[in-house]
């Protein structure tokens, strides 16, 4: 392992053991995009959040007692949710500390600490052995991958034959403008985003890793709005009360970069959001 994704990893887990708490809020009680197929004005964050956990479910189909990998599991709330709706035992891998003790947390108050569990574990070499999982999620993970190839690989050489693997990720919808670039270019940095990759790139790349696309679904103009909506807000009210006060800087520039962002992202931008789905040989 070369130093370069070991730095990006710990710069991943120090992003997340910062600011956690802060996605937790303003996503919903997950750190991921909402769903809103009606439109962006129906529906709050929370239960846009949930939607959008509903629909990962629903595309990984997988039934009481098999095994998932959640790749990139977050705060935890789609792996109790996962399990609470299949009865699959789950188990959950993060960079972050802070995300594995909130999400341990999570699943002990839930009452599935015997059916869902978490730990640190990095995506670029998986600590688990090979057909291990009946299926497995990248919930709004592979972005933060230096190498999503690596990883889809990692992840395929640790499924069943035939077993599904769904993705959620931002994506490029198509040729960016001028504007569009600077944004990606501020986003990634932000969220250490380093490989966003276009949709239209995605059969290609999962058949290079040993998966095969089996769906795959645009949701962008029923995710991003609301979603960077919700993203503002929260940010622009955590802001009327710490600026300026004895807040954290890095904490405070943080949220104000978030903001601006979101401000972007809410006027229209060719950088979306995606669900694909696909199987193992």
């Amino acid at each position: 392992m070369n130093d370069t994704p070991v730095s990006h990893a710990e710069s991943i887990s120090a992003m997340y053991d910062q600011s956690t708490a802060f996605f937790l809020e303003a996503l919903g009680g997950s750190i991921h995009y909402g769903y809103w197929p009606d439109g962006p004005d129906n529906g709050s964050m929370v239960e846009a959040s949930r939607r959008m956990t509903a629909l990962m479910i629903e595309k990984l189909g997988v039934t009481a007692g098999q095994s998932v990998l959640d790749i990139g599991c977050g705060a935890g709330r789609p792996a109790v949710e996962l399990a609470m709706a299949t009865d699959a035992r789950v188990t959950g891998v993060t960079i972050s500390p802070e995300q594995v003790r909130v999400a341990t947390e999570l699943a002990a108050r839930e009452g599935l600490a015997g059916t869902v569990r978490f730990q640190r574990a990095d995506a670029i070499d998986l600590p688990f052995a090979g057909r291990s999982f009946d299926g497995a999620w990248l919930f709004e993970s592979l972005l933060h991958m230096p190498d999503p190839e690596h990883v889809l690989r990692q992840t395929a050489r640790v499924l069943r034959p035939g077993a599904r693997v769904v993705i959620s990720n931002v994506v490029l919808r198509g040729p960016l403008s001028p504007a569009d670039e600077e944004l990606l270019a501020t986003f990634g940095e932000l969220v250490r985003a380093p490989s966003i990759v276009p949709l239209a790139a995605y059969p290609e790349l999962l058949a290079r890793s040993g998966l095969t696309l089996r769906e795959s679904l645009d949701i962008s103009e029923h995710s991003v709005r609301g979603t960077y909506e919700s993203c503002r807000d929260a940010a622009e009210k955590l802001l009327q009360t710490v600026d300026g006060g004895a807040a954290d800087p890095a904490v405070v520039d943080l949220l104000k970069r978030t903001r601006d962002v979101a401000v972007r992202f809410t006027g229209g931008t060719r950088i979306g959001y995606a669900v694909l789905v696909a199987t193992k040989a």
